[in-house]
Protein backbone atom coordinates (compact mmCIF):
# COMPACT_ATOMS: atom_id res chain seq x y z
CA UNK A 1 0.00 0.00 0.00
CA UNK A 2 1.28 3.39 -0.45
CA UNK A 3 2.32 6.34 1.57
CA UNK A 4 -0.51 8.11 0.16
CA UNK A 5 -2.98 5.50 0.51
CA UNK A 6 -2.28 4.89 3.88
CA UNK A 7 -2.12 8.38 5.18
CA UNK A 8 -5.80 8.77 3.58
CA UNK A 9 -6.79 5.36 5.43
CA UNK A 10 -5.33 7.43 8.71
CA UNK A 11 -7.08 10.76 8.38
CA UNK A 12 -10.29 9.19 7.67
CA UNK A 13 -9.67 6.62 10.86
CA UNK A 14 -8.56 10.37 13.23
CA UNK A 15 -11.77 12.16 11.62
CA UNK A 16 -13.95 9.23 12.36
CA UNK A 17 -12.49 9.69 16.01
CA UNK A 18 -13.46 13.27 15.76
CA UNK A 19 -16.66 12.85 14.56
CA UNK A 20 -17.56 10.33 17.33
CA UNK A 21 -16.27 12.17 20.39
CA UNK A 22 -18.05 15.72 19.22
CA UNK A 23 -21.51 13.40 18.57
CA UNK A 24 -20.71 12.07 22.89
CA UNK A 25 -20.32 15.74 23.91
CA UNK A 26 -23.87 16.68 22.40
CA UNK A 27 -26.43 15.45 20.06
CA UNK A 28 -25.23 15.39 16.18
CA UNK A 29 -28.50 15.09 14.86
CA UNK A 30 -28.00 12.33 13.00
CA UNK A 31 -25.86 9.12 12.50
CA UNK A 32 -22.63 8.62 13.08
CA UNK A 33 -22.01 6.25 10.42
CA UNK A 34 -23.53 8.98 8.21
CA UNK A 35 -21.15 11.82 9.30
CA UNK A 36 -18.57 9.33 8.86
CA UNK A 37 -19.18 7.91 5.56
CA UNK A 38 -19.77 11.35 4.57
CA UNK A 39 -16.16 12.44 5.71
CA UNK A 40 -14.49 9.68 3.91
CA UNK A 41 -15.91 10.28 0.61
CA UNK A 42 -14.70 13.82 0.68
CA UNK A 43 -11.13 12.41 1.75
CA UNK A 44 -11.04 9.59 -0.91
CA UNK A 45 -13.22 11.24 -3.63
CA UNK A 46 -10.34 13.73 -2.99
CA UNK A 47 -7.68 11.82 -3.33
CA UNK A 48 -9.39 10.09 -6.70
CA UNK A 49 -9.64 13.77 -8.10
CA UNK A 50 -5.56 14.01 -7.08
CA UNK A 51 -4.36 11.46 -8.54
CA UNK A 52 -6.17 11.92 -11.63
CA UNK A 53 -4.49 15.09 -11.91
CA UNK A 54 -7.81 17.56 -12.19
CA UNK A 55 -6.81 20.83 -11.60
CA UNK A 56 -9.33 22.61 -8.73
CA UNK A 57 -10.95 24.66 -11.19
CA UNK A 58 -12.27 21.52 -13.08
CA UNK A 59 -12.47 19.81 -9.82
CA UNK A 60 -14.95 22.73 -8.34
CA UNK A 61 -16.74 23.03 -11.37
CA UNK A 62 -17.79 19.22 -11.07
CA UNK A 63 -18.71 19.30 -7.51
CA UNK A 64 -20.85 23.09 -7.76
CA UNK A 65 -22.62 21.38 -10.75
CA UNK A 66 -23.65 18.18 -7.93
CA UNK A 67 -24.51 19.85 -5.44
CA UNK A 68 -26.96 22.33 -8.13
CA UNK A 69 -28.58 18.78 -8.97
CA UNK A 70 -28.75 17.46 -5.29
CA UNK A 71 -30.24 20.95 -4.39
CA UNK A 72 -32.86 21.16 -7.80
CA UNK A 73 -33.39 17.34 -7.15
CA UNK A 74 -34.75 17.96 -3.30
CA UNK A 75 -36.88 20.56 -4.58
CA UNK A 76 -38.40 18.85 -7.05
CA UNK A 77 -39.12 15.76 -5.00
CA UNK A 78 -40.10 18.26 -2.17
CA UNK A 79 -42.79 20.05 -4.97
CA UNK A 80 -44.36 17.04 -5.97
CA UNK A 81 -44.94 15.34 -2.58
CA UNK A 82 -46.70 18.89 -1.26
CA UNK A 83 -48.41 18.18 -4.99
CA UNK A 84 -49.74 14.79 -3.84
CA UNK A 85 -50.74 16.12 -0.36
CA UNK A 86 -52.30 18.53 -1.89
CA UNK A 87 -54.48 16.25 -3.89
CA UNK A 88 -55.78 14.75 -0.75
CA UNK A 89 -53.55 11.99 0.17
CA UNK A 90 -53.18 11.60 3.90
CA UNK A 91 -49.71 11.30 5.15
CA UNK A 92 -48.45 11.91 8.95
CA UNK A 93 -45.08 12.94 7.73
CA UNK A 94 -45.47 16.49 6.08
CA UNK A 95 -41.68 17.27 6.95
CA UNK A 96 -40.00 14.34 5.35
CA UNK A 97 -38.36 16.74 2.67
CA UNK A 98 -37.35 19.67 5.01
CA UNK A 99 -35.88 17.35 7.29
CA UNK A 100 -33.92 15.13 4.37
CA UNK A 101 -32.82 18.56 3.09
CA UNK A 102 -31.44 19.64 6.14
CA UNK A 103 -29.46 16.21 6.41
CA UNK A 104 -28.50 16.34 3.11
CA UNK A 105 -26.99 19.94 4.07
CA UNK A 106 -25.12 18.54 7.42
CA UNK A 107 -23.62 15.37 4.79
CA UNK A 108 -22.32 17.94 2.63
CA UNK A 109 -20.92 20.54 4.79
CA UNK A 110 -19.12 17.35 6.11
CA UNK A 111 -17.95 16.23 2.83
CA UNK A 112 -16.92 19.55 1.31
CA UNK A 113 -15.01 20.09 4.68
CA UNK A 114 -12.72 16.91 4.45
CA UNK A 115 -12.86 17.17 0.36
CA UNK A 116 -11.45 20.64 0.88
CA UNK A 117 -8.93 19.80 3.98
CA UNK A 118 -7.55 17.03 2.30
CA UNK A 119 -7.12 19.09 -1.23
CA UNK A 120 -5.02 21.63 0.99
CA UNK A 121 -3.15 18.92 3.06
CA UNK A 122 -1.72 17.51 -0.22
CA UNK A 123 -1.15 20.61 -1.91
CA UNK A 124 -0.46 23.21 0.34
CA UNK A 125 2.63 23.40 3.13
CA UNK A 126 0.71 25.20 5.74
CA UNK A 127 -2.29 23.42 6.06
CA UNK A 128 -1.86 21.33 8.68
CA UNK A 129 -1.36 24.08 10.97
CA UNK A 130 -5.26 24.92 9.90
CA UNK A 131 -5.97 21.20 11.08
CA UNK A 132 -4.48 21.64 14.35
CA UNK A 133 -5.75 24.82 14.92
CA UNK A 134 -9.41 23.87 13.76
CA UNK A 135 -8.71 20.92 16.13
CA UNK A 136 -8.05 22.95 18.83
CA UNK A 137 -10.48 25.45 18.70
CA UNK A 138 -13.13 22.52 18.74
CA UNK A 139 -11.45 20.66 22.00
CA UNK A 140 -11.96 24.99 23.39
CA UNK A 141 -15.32 25.23 22.07
CA UNK A 142 -16.16 21.67 23.94
CA UNK A 143 -14.58 22.45 27.33
CA UNK A 144 -15.69 26.21 27.22
CA UNK A 145 -18.22 25.47 29.37
CA UNK A 146 -15.41 24.56 31.90
CA UNK A 147 -14.56 27.95 32.93
CA UNK A 148 -15.18 29.72 36.00
CA UNK A 149 -14.25 26.39 38.37
CA UNK A 150 -17.51 24.95 36.97
CA UNK A 151 -16.11 21.80 37.41
CA UNK A 152 -19.12 19.64 37.06
CA UNK A 153 -19.38 21.38 33.22
CA UNK A 154 -19.67 20.23 30.34
CA UNK A 155 -21.92 17.15 32.11
CA UNK A 156 -21.11 14.67 29.38
CA UNK A 157 -17.28 14.89 30.35
CA UNK A 158 -17.90 14.72 34.08
CA UNK A 159 -20.18 12.06 34.18
CA UNK A 160 -18.03 9.86 32.09
CA UNK A 161 -15.60 10.20 34.77
CA UNK A 162 -18.16 8.63 37.10
CA UNK A 163 -18.90 5.67 34.83
CA UNK A 164 -15.40 4.77 34.25
CA UNK A 165 -14.10 2.38 37.11
CA UNK A 166 -10.15 3.13 36.75
CA UNK A 167 -11.35 6.85 37.39
CA UNK A 168 -13.42 6.58 40.73
CA UNK A 169 -10.23 4.33 42.63
CA UNK A 170 -8.18 7.82 41.61
CA UNK A 171 -8.08 11.18 44.58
Amino acid sequence: MSEFNSLQILRFLLYTVLIVLISQLGQAGMSIFALSLSVGLGIFACGKFLKSKFSFKKTFIIHVLLFVFLFLFIKASNWLYLELLSSGVKNNNEFLFSNLYESLIILLLFYTSSFLLTWSYWTRSWSSYLELSLLALILVGALSAHRNYRIDAPKEISSLAWKIPLLQGLE
